[in-house]
């Protein structure tokens, strides 16, 4: 669970290093980012010159240090707050995914967000 204007770190290896939270996407106004939102953000800190630092991203929540319930009574929590940055046509910008990649990961199509997503770029 994290909030805007929260740095996380990108587990992915588009180039960037940590983003901020600019914009959590979702209901009319999300207050909370949790496992398996989507949201925009910023980059902070990048490695290679491949990815830009003005742009604007979207961004899905990998995993948070706050605890995610799950069916069962189950609670899923992870040591930092991590993100996968998605392109400008919904697709993943990277070519690989570094650390534990959750259930939510796979249970949410992209592809259902498209109408959350479709005028911001």
């Amino acid at each position: 669970m994290f909030s805007v204007h929260t740095h996380a770190l990108v587990k992915d290896n588009s180039g960037a290093k940590k983003i901020q939270c600019i914009r959590i996407l979702g209901t009319s106004n999300p207050k909370h980012a949790y496992l398996g939102n989507f949201i925009i953000c910023n980059i902070v800190k990048k490695t290679t010159k491949s990815v830009f630092k003005k742009k604007i991203f979207l961004a899905f929540v990998n995993q948070t240090k706050k605890n995610t319930r799950r069916r069962g009574n189950f609670y899923v929590r992870g040591t930092k707050n991590t993100v996968i940055l998605l392109s400008e046509d919904i697709k993943f910008f990277s070519t690989r995914i570094y650390g534990k990649t959750p259930l939510e990961f796979f249970r949410y199509k992209i592809n259902n967000f498209w109408h959350y997503i479709n005028g911001l770029f």
